[in-house]
């Protein structure tokens, strides 16, 4: 299974729910996250951003990926990788063309259509591109007293 993992409050019920389900049927799991490719920034001081991560942005977001899933992969045999694009959504889709995952796993909020056109939904866009099947995991929200 392929888990999209983008360190937001929806990402950790999406993994634990993918490392249960791995765990019970003794799958495999690779947990993705996409670093963003920006527009360049200025600073203040005059110096420009690059809108591209460098090599060690990406090693940052392996390690900080890799940490996250060590905690709950006892037993579950995990990988990390690190994509890099202008679209997480686009870039998971194109992740799972190319390596045929059983399902894709994601958070979402569950945001109606209004949000989501007005916010953008990677889990939107993965529902609508993927070729497999997509599995989208609410955030569970305590209950109110």
């Amino acid at each position: 299974m392929l888990v999209a993992y983008d360190f937001g409050d929806t990402a950790a019920p999406a993994l634990a729910w993918a490392l249960q389900h791995a765990s019970e049927r003794g799958a495999r799991l690779v947990v993705v996250h996409v670093l963003a490719v920006v527009a360049p920034a200025v600073a203040p001081d005059g110096m420009v951003a690059s809108p591209i991560p460098t090599a060690g942005d990406v090693r940052n977001a392996a390690n900080r990926l890799a940490s996250v899933v060590s905690d709950g992969a006892e037993g579950v045999p995990v990988e990390v990788e690190v994509l890099v694009g202008t679209s997480a959504g686009e870039r998971i889709v194109e992740w799972a063309r190319d390596n045929t995952p059983d399902a894709i796993v994601l958070g979402t909020h569950a945001r109606g259509a209004f949000a989501r056109a007005v916010l953008g939904s990677t889990a939107d866009y993965v529902l609508r591109h993927a070729d497999g099947p997509v599995i989208t995991v609410r955030q569970v929200r305590s209950e109110r007293a």
